[in-house]
This record gives C-alpha cells, sequence and structure tokens, in this order.
C-alpha cells in the first residue's frame, strides 16, 4: 500500500524514529510536532539560531482572544537526526485575550507557546505558510473529532 503525494500530520505522541520510517516507505510525507517526549531532538531545534531565520506572520481573531501565529522554516542540519527529515520549523504562538472582571475593569491576559516541528518535505516544496497550513487543518480535525462536554457551571 502506497500513499504518494499525502502528507501525515501527527501531533508529538507520533513524533518517532518509526514512525517518520514507515511514513516515508509508503510514498507519503509528514509533518510532526516536537515536543518533551523527545528532549534531545527539541534541545537541537531549540538551540538553531531562530532569530536569523526570516519569518511570516499572521493574526487571527474569533472567540473573544487575538492570535499571533510566527513561522520560521530552515532546511533541517546534519546534526539533527531524524529520518527524512528535510526542513525544521518554529511557530510561535501569542494569544491574547480581554476579559471584563467582575469589578467591571477589563483584563488583558497574553500567553506565548513555541513549537517545534520536523518536516519530509523540502522547503523549496512547502513554505512555511503551506507546513503550518498542514498542521492546523490537523487541528481542525483533532478538535472534531473529540468528544465536547457541554456543561454550565
Amino acid at each position: 500500500m502506497t500513499f504518494t503525494g499525502a502528507v501525515v500530520t501527527a501531533d508529538a505522541l507520533h513524533t518517532q524514529h518509526e514512525t517518520a520510517e514507515w511514513i516515508i516507505s509508503r510514498g507519503a510525507d509528514y509533518v510532526l510536532t516536537v515536543k518533551g517526549n523527545q528532549p534531545s531532538l527539541r534541545a537541537k531545534l531549540k538551540a538553531l539560531p531562530w532569530k536569523d531565520v526570516p519569518a511570516t506572520s499572521g493574526v487571527d481573531t474569533c472567540h473573544g482572544r487575538r492570535v499571533r501565529r510566527t513561522i520560521k522554516a530552515a532546511a533541517v542540519p546534519a546534526w539533527v537526526e531524524f529520518p527524512g527529515a528535510a526542513q525544521v520549523l518554529q511557530v510561535r504562538r501569542t494569544r491574547t485575550t480581554t476579559k471584563r472582571r467582575p469589578d467591571g475593569q477589563m483584563e488583558t491576559r497574553r500567553t506565548t507557546q513555541v513549537v517545534y516541528l520536523v518536516c519530509s518535505v523540502p522547503t523549496e516544496q512547502a513554505r512555511p505558510e503551506q507546513v503550518a497550513a498542514w498542521t492546523r487543518g490537523h487541528w481542525g480535525i483533532e478538535n472534531r473529532v473529540h468528544w465536547v462536554r457541554d456543561a454550565r457551571l
């Protein structure tokens, strides 16, 4: 069975050498999230000179929040050993919410999350915006699959 032309997105649980090899052996490509379950790989990605990498940004506003996503992509350095990896990405999400407190005052909160990705599609074939769209599409599916609890407090 082959999946030529498919791009598989997966969260950190599946960021394993064996998974990457299986996907590539079937003719597909991957975008995998790197988190704490791959501490060595995450440390290597975090140590890259991201300040020297050009960025692209976009802003979404919905559900009472503003989210700025800044994406940087670079060809994978030779010392980052992951099967089939062609590029690495840094996604910085800055989320700003404004809510009215019980005393009537407005309160603004800002949180920032940095996530790293490995991708088997070279940067010439998939620009950072495309990889980000694949990743966001993954989470759109993920959010629809999970049961949402409707509870009133």
